[in-house]
């Protein structure tokens, strides 16, 4: 109904063809806000990475485009002002029609934007774009309880939204987009180094939002991708979902196309097969990521500088890396036979991404040499849950051991219930991972005896320590084998000759082999 209504809306006609469009920007960044904000991180980042997106692939030309960082209330509105000035003066007589492109990333409330110590109406800055004499005003705002900006005005959250521009301007209106709803805090990533909002609405602008694969995208195809990506992001965070909001009050027809893909110079495709969630990193992993893509039923793309850059699939059980270059004019297509598989306890030890730990059960079969004349080995099973963690995994762990021994005069069975804990350190390769630690632990040990003379049955307590080494290789899916053995010390008390007790320790070893999973 909305979109009926809409196309019914958009239907007045185009302006002389011998008119010129020119484009204006204006991106502010304030990590510093007021007194008792705490210092943003990535505010002005965020805002020099767009205008740099907005010049590359927007058309922006860059002596229309001014970054402001930091910087106080009075000096923001002297600078709308002037770039106000300066489209009046563009587009006097008829001679040219402009867009106008305002960004703000920092503090505010539902009320006022914080600038460096200083506040500035949010309606304020609202009626100064509106009031320009751009034929089009586009307003963003990635800010807490920003959505105060679209809620007077009826915006409300949404999926999508129907503005249909294009380059041609064959319309005229105000478009107000803001990060989050007015009761809502927006929220930065230090694993993005942005803010959720801004690191989407700039992927999309590289390409991740070409619905329609046409290599141009428009500032509705930029905020439908920014706003579902955002909204299920930051669903799994403390903070809760943050809904990016809208307002539209443009009449016209066609796409505002904000940036076009199909001719730009000194850049590459990176393009990526359907049903995945990539992360792009510039230069290695641990660099900056330039771009998250998240491809439905067809595959996608984004167009980059040339350059080398890093790759990370999320799968359902593993992650899927690799390095990849771009290089000029090329289309580069992903495939995923050139990237290596990751498990989820390497990313963590890796300090990939934001997890912290890798956790699921571990079932071996084990063997434990004899620990006196006669009684084994023992063979048994144990059930360990690792938690890998970034520098060290700890694996507590539950066994079971059955052993026995006779003679012609009597028989025995020793059965043994373990509590322990191993802690060890790994080292990860291609496809497998190596470690290497200690383990420490309890043993109740229970003797049955069939002789000619009965005999009663005996529990004994055994306490051991020892050291483990291994190796793990990964299946896919989440699971694993996993080899390991080492030296192990019992002590425990026994009798002697004399049918005094006295304590006594024993060297003798324990090997394993398991099946183990690993939960995301």
């Amino acid at each position: 109904m909305r979109t009926a209504l809409l196309v019914a809306a958009l239907a007045l006609a185009a302006p002389p063809a011998s008119a010129a469009t020119v484009r204006y920007a204006l991106l502010i960044g304030n990590n510093q806000g007021l007194a008792d904000d705490l210092p943003l991180r990535f505010a002005q980042a965020d805002a020099e990475r767009l205008s740099r997106a907005l010049v590359q692939l927007g058309g922006f030309p860059e002596e229309n485009t001014t970054v402001l960082r930091d910087r106080s209330a009075p000096v923001v509105r002297s600078a709308l002002l002037t770039v106000n000035e300066r489209i009046r003066q563009a587009v006097s007589g008829g001679r040219n029609r402009a867009v106008l492109f305002v960004f703000f990333s920092g503090h505010a409330d539902a009320r006022d934007l914080h600038l460096s110590g200083t506040t500035m109406p949010v309606e304020e800055l609202r009626k100064i774009v509106v009031g320009s004499s751009a034929t089009v005003r586009v307003l963003v705002l990635d800010a807490c309880r920003s959505g105060a900006a679209t809620r007077t005005k009826g915006g409300r959250p949404g999926p999508g939204f129907a503005i249909k521009l294009d380059e041609r301007l064959d319309n005229e209106g105000v478009a107000i987009i803001t990060s989050s709803a007015a009761t809502e805090d927006s929220q930065e990533s230090d694993a993005l180094q942005s803010s959720f909002f801004t690191h989407y609405l700039l992927s999309g602008l590289r390409g991740a939002a070409d619905a329609n694969a046409d290599r141009r995208v428009s500032l509705a195809e930029a905020y439908a991708y920014a706003y579902g990506n955002t909204l299920r992001t930051t669903s799994r965070t403390l903070a809760g979902p943050q809904h990016p909001t809208y307002e539209y009050g443009i009449h016209g027809k066609g796409d505002l196309i904000l940036t076009n893909l199909a001719r730009v110079a000194g850049h590459g495709t990176l393009r990526f097969g359907a049903g995945g969630h990539f992360l792009v990193f510039q230069g290695g992993a641990s660099g900056a990521v330039v771009a998250e893509v998240v491809t439905g039923q067809s595959p996608s793309h984004v167009l980059l500088p040339a350059g080398s850059y890093f790759v990370r699939k999320r799968a359902p059980d593993l992650l899927l890396e690799g390095s990849v270059t771009v290089t000029v004019g090329a289309s580069r297509e992903l495939r995923e036979g050139e990237l290596r598989r990751v498990s989820y306890a390497q990313l963590v030890r890796k300090g990939g991404g934001a997890r912290a730990l890798s956790q699921g059960p571990l079932l071996s079969y084990t063997l434990r040499g004899p620990i006196a004349d006669g009684l084994g080995p023992l063979s048994g099973f144990e059930l360990s849950y690792p938690l890998a963690l970034a520098f060290l995994t700890v694996s507590p762990r539950l066994g079971y051991g059955l052993l026995g021994a006779s003679n012609p005069y009597f028989s025995l069975s020793q059965h043994e219930l373990s509590a322990s804990v191993a802690a060890y350190r790994a080292f990860d390769l291609r496809r497998l991972s190596l470690f290497v630690g200690l383990a420490t632990g309890w043993t109740l040990a229970l003797q049955r005896f069939a002789a000619l003379v009965p005999s009663p049955s005996r529990t004994s307590h055994l306490y051991f320590f020892g050291a483990d080494a291994g190796l793990e290789a990964h299946l896919g899916r989440g699971l694993y084998l996993q080899l390991r053995g080492g030296p192990r010390a019992y002590v425990y008390r026994a009798l002697g000759a004399d049918e005094a007790s006295r304590t006594t320790t024993v060297a003798t070893y324990q090997v394993a082999a398991g099946l183990g999973w690993q939960i995301r």
